[in-house]
């Protein structure tokens, strides 16, 4: 699912479907522009999302235009749209009568279960139509998985190791540059049918990978700024995670030399796979 809105609302959002067991993963775009280009990247991939969620009140007419575009093409327009804002006003209506829902977002204080019972609905009725389709038009299941960067392939092979005895459920994988990660991103042969990743982790136990560039880059390109993005640093490096964390990493964790002990670490990457805060840690 996708939702174009301020943090703290997607945040308050992330933490009512949690509340209320709703499960899907929730990813904040940061522009009409950027929302309108990953529906239509993922049309013909696995990646597209299944609901979109529009804050009015921050994109304004912007908003209405991802809304129009995609009721206006007859491949998109099955999509399901939820618009929400402030306050509703006649025009407000006028221009979101395409929309599935139209919901007022709570004011300061009040309780975002509104929207997120509105999205368990949309789920449980079974009306989110994805962008991925088979042949037929029949949906394909999205694909969740993690992308891995690390410059030795000693380390993207021990990862997978660990990834294996995870049982995380997901997909992996790994490169080994910042060039590759730039092909993965967008979708550049050898890379065209890539999915979408849910989480990024930066492996820097081989310098063969420039972590601040990579991190520079995706978090200064609009489409690829909301991907959350972990710093996986030697234990004797942990300090430099005063690096990374202004730059936009969620989290930089030490790396653990036992392949139990980072299969453990890998498992609990679980929570970046169905929505996420955006809070900032070191673990060690």
């Amino acid at each position: 699912m996708m939702v174009t809105t301020s943090t703290d609302s997607w945040q308050s959002l992330v933490a009512a479907c949690r509340a209320l067991s709703v499960a899907c993963a929730i990813e904040q775009i940061h522009s009409g522009e950027d929302a309108l280009q990953i529906i239509i990247d993922g049309f013909n991939t696995d990646c597209g999302p299944d609901l979109v969620i529009i804050d009015i009140q921050l994109l304004g007419d912007a908003g209405y235009t991802v809304l129009h575009h995609v009721r206006a093409d007859p491949m998109l327009r099955r999509l399901a749209v939820i618009l929400m804002a402030d306050i509703i006003t006649d025009r407000d209506r006028e221009q979101g009568r395409m929309a599935h829902q139209f919901l007022t977002k709570p004011g300061p204080g009040g309780t975002w279960h509104q929207i997120a019972s509105a999205i368990a609905r949309e789920l449980a009725r079974g009306q989110v139509v994805g962008m991925s389709r088979g042949a037929h038009g029949r949906k394909r299941a999205s694909r969740i998985g993690i992308v891995h960067v690390a410059g030795d392939e000693v380390d993207r092979e021990r990862f997978y190791q660990a990834f294996t005895l995870s049982e995380l459920g997901c997909e992996l994988r790994g490169l080994g540059s910042a060039s590759e990660v730039l092909l993965y991103l967008n979708r550049i042969e050898p890379y065209a049918q890539a999915f979408r990743p849910r989480l990024i982790v930066l492996d820097l136990s081989s310098p063969r990978v420039n972590g601040r560039s990579v991190l520079t880059m995706i978090k200064t390109t609009g489409r690829f700024a909301s991907i959350p993005v972990i710093m996986l640093l030697p234990a004797a490096q942990i300090a430099e995670a005063t690096i990374y964390q202004p730059l936009g990493a969620v989290e930089c964790l030490a790396k653990p030399d036992d392949l139990h002990a980072l299969a453990q670490l890998i498992a609990s990457f679980s929570h970046w796979l169905v929505g996420s805060s955006t809070g900032l840690s070191t673990r060690r």
